[in-house]
């Protein structure tokens, strides 16, 4: 229920029976109007067989210019957590699991005018990972091995990190760019944002320096639009000359709509890891799901990808919601670098055809139905496939894929005012 009450409150339950982790029951409890103001609590736990963690959040996103302040604090503890990485087809995959525990309290206070503020600010933080031991995992039971028994080590970060950042948005209002028929608000403009923080070791922390650069820019009108995200971290130990922990991903999109019914959009991104000190691994896909046509598993430290699609909303199909059809070609390429398992591949491209359905009228919230096939033969399992997928569009500002976004260590300062 995602208003219980009417007093803005969600509340979920879930149960679920997996190979890894077994049988296991949570919930996740959100208040939208915490203290009567608009801070937003968060509360998740998760107890299993084979698992166990919970998780309480406070925060204050900077949600308005005419904020002074933002703000988040958050604790959380994982008994035992688990890293899966895939080695290929037929063989079973590999799992690490830690136990995990982590806490973080931060700001930005806003200098200057309503249209370009500039904000500064500073994030404490500490993470505590611990591997216990690692698994092969089949298709009904877990076992044992040592094939990574030794590639990971215990990461503990505790640091003091300065925040800054300049904003200059204006935000438009289009229709039909992401969804179907709903309207959004892109952000037209500039954002810049950086971290520096510097490792404590009196408080169990390595000896480190650690950066992060998050660019956001946007220019166009509800006809054309182009939109860029670029986010980059990394760390060096105090006496090393290299720099680990490394990640970086970036995502260019393009739209333009000749017409209310039709919409042209095209994306290029990338994303990356190097020396990563967390079981890392990116898969074979664009826009967070797996490029259509391609079964296999194939992963790699590096991925570069891209798509285009064309959209057509069709008119008077139906008076309970929207219905449109369109057709698409994506192509992803990976290198193996330096993850686990890791392959080279070719730019593997695929192409296909929509149909697409939202409801009610103008939902932001868009089901599909992908039929596509790989435009490049001599591939392992490779082949004809129809998807069927559910996509929620309703932020401003696309998040990082899930993979790219776990190898992060520090990811706080940005989500306090992120749009």
């Amino acid at each position: 229920n995602e208003n219980m009450f009417g007093d803005a409150w969600l509340l979920a339950l879930h149960g679920r029976d997996r190979v890894l982790e077994g049988r296991s029951a949570g919930f996740r409890a959100s208040d939208f109007q915490f203290l009567g103001r608009s801070y937003q609590l968060d509360v998740e736990g998760d107890w299993g067989q084979r698992s166990s963690a919970w998780l309480v959040d406070a925060s204050h996103g900077y949600l308005t210019d005419l904020q002074q302040i933002a703000w988040e604090a958050g604790i959380g503890h994982a008994g035992e957590e688990f890293s899966v990485l895939h080695r290929g087809d037929n063989i079973n995959d590999l799992a690490i699991s830690y136990r995990h525990f982590s806490a973080d309290v931060g700001g930005v206070l806003k200098l200057g005018n309503l249209r370009t503020p500039i904000l500064l600010g500073a994030i404490a933080t500490y993470v505590h990972r611990k591997p216990q031991g690692s698994f092969a995992v089949g298709t009904n039971d877990v076992l044992a091995d040592t094939a990574l028994a030794n590639r990971y080590r215990t990461i503990s970060r505790a640091r003091l990190t300065s925040v800054a950042g300049w904003r200059n948005l204006n935000f438009v209002t289009a229709r039909g760019f992401e969804a179907l028929a709903a309207t959004q608000d892109v952000p037209t403009g500039f954002q810049i944002f950086g971290q520096l923080g510097r490792g404590m070791p009196s408080l169990g922390g390595a000896s480190d320096v650690y950066m992060l650069a998050d660019m956001l820019a946007g220019a166009g009108s509800a006809k054309t639009y182009a939109g860029l995200h670029l986010v980059t971290e990394g760390r060096r130990e105090n006496g090393q000359q290299r720099w680990d922990g490394v990640v970086s991903s970036g995502r260019l999109g393009l739209y333009w709509k000749p017409n209310d019914p039709n919409v042209v959009r095209s994306w290029v991104e990338y994303a990356g890891g190097w020396r990563v000190q967390a079981p890392f691994q990116l898969a074979l896909s664009t826009e967070s799901q797996r490029l259509i046509g391609y079964h296999g598993s194939l992963f790699g430290a590096r991925r570069v990808a891209g798509g285009l699609e064309v959209r057509r909303v069709l008119a008077h199909v139906t008076s309970r919601g929207d219905v449109g059809i369109g057709a698409f070609v994506h192509a992803t390429r990976l290198w193996a670098g330096d993850a686990p398992f890791g392959v080279d591949t070719p730019l593997l491209p695929s192409a296909g055809i929509s149909v697409l359905g939202a409801v009610p009228h103008g939902s932001q919230r868009l089901l599909r139905i992908d039929v596509g096939a790989p435009l490049r033969s001599g591939i392992a399992r490779s082949g004809w496939e129809v998807r069927l997928s559910f996509t929620d569009i309703t932020r401003t500002v696309r998040l990082e894929p899930g993979d790219i976004a776990g190898a992060r260590e520090q990811l706080v300062g940005p989500d306090v005012f992120r749009p």
